[in-house]
């Protein structure tokens, strides 16, 4: 069996946000996990939503404040820079979902 993961391509212009929960909701649900449980552990799964919702937020949206990112994330706005220049390195973006493709030989 293979695991494909999807990557999702974020578009090139950039949009004004209008609200963060809205977005952290959506990146948790994607994800399939609870946004309350997100913010505050620290297991892998929950860190990679983070990223993930850090990533998202700076390369889709113009006027990001990273101190208000922090606040909403419970997070010092050291802790998103760090984030946000994990996520320039040449990584793919936390896959959102993994989808079981099962290859059968004819």
């Amino acid at each position: 069996r293979t695991i494909v993961q999807k990557e999702v391509f974020i578009a090139e212009k950039k949009k004004e946000l209008q609200n963060l929960s809205t977005v952290w909701g959506e990146i948790c649900k994607a994800h399939g996990v609870d946004p309350v449980a997100a913010k505050i552990r620290r297991n892998a799964e929950y860190v990679a939503v983070r990223v993930h919702f850090v990533r998202h937020v700076v390369l889709k949206y113009n006027g990001i404040n990273l101190s208000q990112l922090g606040r909403f994330l419970n997070r010092d706005h050291s802790t998103i820079i760090y984030m946000r220049d994990r996520c320039k390195i040449d990584k793919p973006i936390p896959p959102l979902r993994q989808r079981k493709v099962v290859i059968k030989s004819v």
